[in-house]
């Protein structure tokens, strides 16, 4: 069994300790030490402010803070917690996971996902309804940016002909996420991932606002024990049409 922890940036307004020098480097060293596997850091590059101000939470960029905490520990992964892949040029996604894995020592895990904020995709100029088949092509463009030369691809969203891009990462873990109805994993199911809810600022002695970290402890189980997900039903109202998406 492993543990990852993401960093604990998921209020608004955020609290000014945690996005300062001291604060990412006391907060990941503390992970480290404390045994944690992983370390991870969210991704809203452009978040309306209705959807802040409804729950919602700021956000450091993942490549930029996770470079700054690879060069602050020895051992933790680092994980994109998680990247939404569509809003992003693949070649550019390949590179900064490629620097990053190699100045780091092969630390990185990439965790994807399409995201659900129409809002966020429209203020960087992504189509939402075409982010399913831009998340399929842009995760193929990666893979093959990462495993071989003179690269060519050709898709309905991105294309490239002749591309070669170094440094090539060793194998780089590739985690895929997905909205979860809170309401249906509480019910039997055959298997789903469970999480557990622990004070992370506190732990580490890091002053707290509305801000909390989640621990995540991922195993199967047939079902969530009660109680699993606390703080999470204050996110509902968020969800579009079967849980897919927010117009926020």
């Amino acid at each position: 069994m492993r543990f990852t922890t993401t960093y604990p940036l998921i209020a608004h307004p955020y609290n000014p300790d945690f996005v300062t020098k001291s604060g990412l480097v006391r907060v990941v060293q503390a992970c480290e030490r404390a045994g944690f596997d992983g370390f991870g850091v969210t991704d809203h590059p452009a978040p309306t402010h209705r959807w802040l101000q409804a729950g919602g939470h700021d956000a450091l960029d993942p490549f930029a803070a996770l470079a700054f905490a690879a060069a602050v520990t020895e051992r933790i992964r680092l994980i994109p917690n998680i990247l939404v892949l569509p809003y992003r040029n693949p070649f550019l996604v390949a590179k900064a996971v490629a620097t990053i894995d190699a100045l780091s020592g092969g630390r990185f895990t990439l965790a994807v996902a399409t995201g659900y904020l129409r809002g966020e995709y429209a203020a960087l100029g992504v189509d939402f309804d075409e982010r399913n088949s831009r998340f399929d092509e842009a995760l193929e463009v990666v893979r093959g940016a990462w495993s071989t030369d003179d690269f060519t691809f050709a898709g309905r969203h991105f294309s490239a002909r002749g591309q070669t891009a170094n440094p090539k990462p060793g194998p780089v873990p590739v985690w895929i996420g997905v909205i979860v109805n809170v309401r249906r994993a509480l019910a039997p199911v055959p298997s789903v991932t469970s999480t557990v809810n622990v004070d992370v600022p506190r732990a580490v002695g890091v002053p707290v606002t509305r801000a909390s970290g989640r621990v995540a402890r991922v195993f199967p189980t047939n079902r969530v024990p009660a109680g699993t997900f606390p703080d999470t039903t204050r996110n509902l109202k968020l969800d579009g049409p079967g849980g897919s998406s927010a117009t926020m």
